[in-house]
């Protein structure tokens, strides 16, 4: 049992070693086009936080947004209940892997019904 505790926390410091390692690499700013996309596909591997962390687009997203400290994180999810579920768990999962909350909006409206879209916009709370 110990084996398997010290194993998951081997794999989780070199997951986030890994973040780490990408964010350094990814420049990225708000005057450029900031939104990037997860497909459906993408999503519906079983998740995890390190399995998170192995999502490119997540990745880069979360470092723009770090980068921006005025910036926010809006989730443009297909409509209907299934959009919003799939929005509201990719939130969730932020949220626990330590983005806070208040930078995070879910929105619909995304064109298409396989991907949902991140997008970093300035955060107009903050600009006040």
């Amino acid at each position: 049992m110990k084996i398997l505790y010290l194993r998951r926390i081997k794999s989780l410091f070199l997951a986030f070693s890994l973040l780490a390692t990408v964010l350094t690499f990814y420049p990225h700013s708000l005057s450029q086009a900031a939104s990037w996309t997860i497909s459906a596909e993408e999503w519906a591997r079983p998740r995890s936080g390190e399995s998170l962390l192995q999502m490119e687009s997540l990745v880069v997203a979360v470092q723009a947004l770090i980068q921006e400290p005025m910036s926010q994180l809006s989730i443009r999810y297909p409509g209907g209940e299934e959009g919003a579920l799939w929005a509201s768990e990719l939130k969730d999962w932020l949220v626990s892997l330590g983005v806070p909350s208040a930078r995070i909006e879910i929105r619909p409206g995304q064109s298409s019904y396989e991907n949902i879209t991140l997008m970093l916009s300035k955060n107009k709370e903050n600009m006040e």
